[in-house]
């Protein structure tokens, strides 16, 4: 929601600045170096034997470890805003803009020190106080960007607005953890066998989560490349509503991360079968997202970003990110799972040559087609390497390709594709008019319903029903 008013009150150019800058800062600040993912990782494990580390332990070592690299974080930002500042990039603003954009980066960076936190409240079991403090998160950016934009739009408030935003979950996770004594940082607790064991599991799991964030920041970049300013904002729009899906994802995946490493601790026979139906949810959740933004697309997105967004094809990009997403989201489950199976850094080989492939792919496509052609290229990099994530994840989680393709992908096909065709062959008959695009997407959504009640004995919703009481 805030792109549009960002790209109406502020302006395309002046707005892909700010995403340009940001886009190899987001890349760290979301990767974390892999130490979250090994925080929640031995949390849960704690939480299931009573063995291993505390959170003290793990919050205090895992903080000792993020302060070292935030060090280094410190010191590349300050190379590329001097770089940037050099070559010209900042020639538009004045001196009080150009303050406010470095203060916001820096804010940005700093913020990389509260993420130890987060994870110690997801790895305690409060996932829901995580979600709620990123739900505040989002209001404060909204009313903020609503602010700037009414009273005085600038790109050097929104980018302080939009720095303060991402860093408050990460503030208000601190005296949750503090307030609710699930942890404190002692410095007696930074021990070389905590942090050595954190690294062992966070440096895998970086290698794949600083590779996947590449693949999502990348684009950006690569669009700043091969077209202009104005296209990074309309390309960030439209990549901003797949972030969101993939939101949408998180949410279903994240809560079962602490239960699948309980799991792997106390019922390793019964992990594969958990697998394929964690899988089976995820794909029939983000499927149905995917397919209702697909159906809305057309009509809404010239009212949602201006009709100058028809000339970038903004709606294209929406449809084609969406395809490629319902690709992407086969193996999201399958990295979680092999996490939890104490597993890191397995997918790093499809993850890597996915980030090369796309680059590729992005400047030959990006080169003639646009903004859109950098989209086609994210979307059939990861459709010919997703054999490859299935491969490892056989390997990895004890199950054949054969299986997954009965329980999870056919299933979601069948439940899916009909449903789908439907709705957009009545929302392309309307010429995709705003009325008749909600009404297909209402259409879809009834259809996946009774479809899913139809077909609930091929559905596994037993296995699904026991990992959700599990869960509880």
């Amino acid at each position: 929601m805030t792109i549009p008013l960002a790209i109406k009150y502020v302006g395309a150019e002046q707005y892909g600045v700010w995403l340009t800058l940001t886009s190899a800062t987001l890349l760290l600040y979301y990767s974390d170096i892999g130490i979250g993912t090994a925080v929640v990782h031995f949390g849960a494990r704690n939480r299931a034997t009573g063995e291993g580390f505390n959170f003290t332990q793990l919050l205090s070592s895992a903080i000792g470890v993020v302060s070292i690299v935030w060090v280094g974080l410190i010191l590349v930002t300050a190379s590329f805003v001097t770089a940037a500042y050099f070559g010209g990039y900042f020639g538009n603003f004045d001196s009080f803009q150009f303050v406010l954009i470095v203060v916001s980066l820096f804010l940005l960076v700093t913020g990389f020190l509260t993420k130890p936190f987060e994870a110690i409240l997801i790895g305690a079991g409060h996932f829901v106080t995580d979600r709620w403090l990123k739900f505040c998160g989002s209001v404060v950016r909204l009313s903020g960007t609503l602010t700037v934009c009414l009273l005085h739009p600038t790109l050097g408030l929104l980018a302080l607005v939009e720095a303060v935003s991402l860093v408050l979950p990460g503030v208000l996770a601190i005296f949750f953890v503090v307030k609710g004594s699930i942890a404190t940082i002692r410095r007696q607790e930074i021990k070389r066998e905590t942090v050595t064991t954190l690294w062992s599991y966070s440096y895998k799991r970086f290698a794949v989560d600083a590779v996947g964030a590449g693949v999502l920041q990348i684009g950006t970049l690569l669009v700043a490349v091969v077209a202009s300013a104005a296209a990074v904002s309309y390309f960030s729009a439209a990549f901003r509503l797949y972030s969101g899906i993939r939101q949408v994802i998180a949410w279903v995946v994240d809560p079962f991360r602490t239960i699948l490493s309980k799991l792997w601790v106390e019922n390793r026979g019964y992990f594969p079968r958990v697998v394929l139906s964690f899988s089976l949810l995820v794909a029939c959740v983000s499927w149905s997202v995917c397919c209702v933004a697909i159906i809305l697309s057309p009509g809404l997105t010239p009212v949602w970003l201006g009709r100058d967004s028809v000339y970038y094809d903004a709606a294209g990009m929406v449809t084609i990110l969406c395809l490629g997403l319902m690709i992407n989201v086969l193996h999201i489950p399958l990295i979680a799972s092999t996490d939890a199976a104490h597993r890191p850094g397995v997918f790093f080989l499809p993850q890597a040559l996915w980030l090369v492939l796309y680059g590729g792919l992005a400047l030959v496509l990006g080169g003639r087609f646009g903004a859109v052609g950098v989209c086609v290229a994210m979307a059939l990099s990861v459709a010919i390497l997703e054999p490859i994530y299935l491969y490892v994840a056989q390997r990895n989680l004890g199950f054949t390709i054969a299986e997954w393709v009965r329980t999870v992908f056919l299933p979601t096909f069948v439940l899916i594709l009909p449903a789908l065709m439907m709705a957009v062959s009545i929302a392309w008959s309307a010429d995709f008019s705003i009325v008749w695009s909600v009404i297909s997407a209402l259409i879809f959504i009834l259809l996946v319903l009774g479809s899913a009640y139809l077909l609930r004995s091929r559905l596994a919703l037993t296995d699904i029903r026991a990992m959700l009481g599990y869960a509880l």
